[in-house]
């Protein structure tokens, strides 16, 4: 049997009796590798089709992995942030009953060591002045020299 496209192509090229018989030489050649090609795009295009499956098998487990390993690093975040935040708790906890204990030491030194009264105006400051005492300027040579 003859192609239609190899016949249109050779119908003008091949006249006379002989023509005939080429062109049903030429259409048997042609019809095998036709279907050649076509099996041969079959079995490609199967081909491609099954490693896009793989390919794609691939990805989304890899990505599932990637989400998992994700997932986990998030919860041991959390894990140390709860971790850090109830050590954090504990210390705070430790350190009020440490600075009440320093607070009485320091009022047992004063009533033991009672300051001059100059100094205790400088040292002590009254309940009401909230603000850090600056440290007294240097007395400069020239004051030294007057005393």
């Amino acid at each position: 049997m003859t192609h239609p496209v190899c016949h249109a192509a050779l119908t003008p090229i091949l006249r006379g009796p002989i023509s005939v018989f080429r062109l049903g030489t030429v259409g048997d050649e042609v019809t095998p590798i036709s279907q050649q090609a076509h099996d041969t795009a079959t079995e490609v295009a199967m081909s491609s089709r099954r490693e896009a499956k793989d390919r794609l098998e691939v990805a989304r487990r890899e990505a599932r992995e990637i989400t998992d390993k994700a997932k986990q690093r998030v919860r041991a975040l959390d894990r140390d942030g709860e971790t850090t935040w109830a050590e954090r708790e504990r210390i705070n906890a430790n350190a009020r009953p440490l600075a009440q204990q320093l607070g009485e030491l320091a009022d047992a030194a004063v009533a033991r060591f009672p300051l001059h009264a100059k100094h205790k105006a400088e040292v002590m400051p009254s309940e009401e002045q909230t603000e850090v005492v600056p440290e007294p300027e240097p007395e400069s040579e020239s004051d030294d020299e007057a005393a």
